[in-house]
C-alpha cells in the first residue's frame, strides 16, 4: 500500500525530532503532494492508493529528506486543484529550502540527530546499516545494503546514521507501508 502524503510526512516527523522553521512551509508540501489535512478535494475523501504516486509527486516524494535535512532547495510547482484553490490560479514558483525565503515560502527544517543516534547506540557498526533499515521500514523487504553504501557517509558514525537515514526514506521502499 502507498503511503499516504499525510502518513509520510507524519512518518518522517515522527521519526525524526525536527523543528520546522516555518510551519506553514508543511501545507506546503501538503499541497504539493496532493492531500492537504482537513481539506478533502470532495465528500468522498481523497482517492488514495496509487493516485499519490504520478511523475511530478514521486520525485519530491523522494527527495523531501534530503530538502528537509540538508537545508537543501527544490523548485516545486502546487499541482491546480480548483477545489483547494476555490477558483484561484497561482502559478508562481515555489522554493523550499536555504536559499528561499518565507517570502517565497521556503520551508527548512532543524533536527536533533543526538536523538536518532542515541536509538542505535547499542548497535555495532557493521550491523548499523540494517538495524536503520529494519527500524525505517518495519517490512519483511529490505534495501540492498550493496546499493546505499556508495551514498554513505563514512566520516563518523553520526554522519553514517544521518545519511543511512536520510537515504533509506529517499527510497521507493520508504514510499509504502
Amino acid at each position: 500500500m502507498i503511503k499516504s502524503p499525510i502518513v509520510l510526512m507524519a512518518g518522517i516527523r515522527r521519526y525524526l525530532p525536527l523543528t520546522m522553521d516555518n510551519d506553514d512551509a508543511q501545507l506546503l508540501l501538503q499541497r504539493v503532494l496532493g492531500q492537504v489535512l482537513f481539506v478533502p478535494p470532495n465528500v468522498a475523501g481523497w482517492p488514495g492508493g496509487r493516485n499519490w504516486i504520478d511523475s511530478s509527486t514521486l520525485m519530491v516524494r523522494l527527495q523531501i529528506p534530503q530538502v528537509i535535512s540538508a537545508k537543501d532547495s527544490i523548485d516545486i510547482r502546487p499541482k491546480s486543484d480548483d477545489d483547494i484553490n476555490m477558483g484561484v490560479s497561482e502559478d508562481k514558483r515555489v522554493k523550499l529550502g536555504k536559499r528561499a525565503s518565507f517570502s517565497t515560502n521556503g520551508a527548512s527544517a532543524t533536527i536533533d540527530w543526538s536523538m536518532v543516534n542515541k536509538i542505535f547506540e547499542k548497535t555495532e557498526r557493521p550491523q548499523l546499516a540494517q538495524a536503520v533499515t529494519d527500524t525505517l521500514l518495519q517490512t519483511p523487504g529490505h534495501v540492498d545494503n550493496n546499493i546505499l553504501s556508495p551514498y554513505l557517509n563514512n566520516e563518523s558514525r553520526e554522519s553514517f546514521i544521518k545519511s543511512t537515514v536520510v537515504r533509506i526514506m529517499s527510497t521507493p521502499e520508504y514510499q509504502m507501508c
